[in-house]
């Protein structure tokens, strides 16, 4: 399992929560732009840096996919899933 932050909009309001993702469960991972917009208009109260990028992530859990919006620029959310931990050797 991995560990993201995902971000939730209900009704004006926005909130961070944490999202862990088995990665084998990853269909796709693509730019979210609907809420770098919300960020650029001010309407994220969150303080986040005005350049946070938003990924669209999609899951399959069994008999349907569901969609999170998760803070950080596609390519960091997906070398973060595929991330593999190795021993180290001498």
């Amino acid at each position: 399992m991995i560990e993201l932050v995902q971000i939730k909009k209900l009704n004006t309001v926005f909130e961070l929560t944490t999202l862990f993702v088995n990665p084998k469960h990853v269909l796709y991972l693509t730019e979210d732009r609907e809420f770098k917009v919300y960020l650029r208009e001010g309407r994220i109260n969150l303080d986040l840096n005005t350049q946070t990028l938003f990924t669209k992530l999609k899951v399959y859990e069994g008999d349907r996919t569901v969609e999170f919006t998760i803070v950080g620029d596609p390519r960091v959310v997906q070398t973060k899933l595929t991330k593999v931990k190795r021993l180290l050797r001498d």
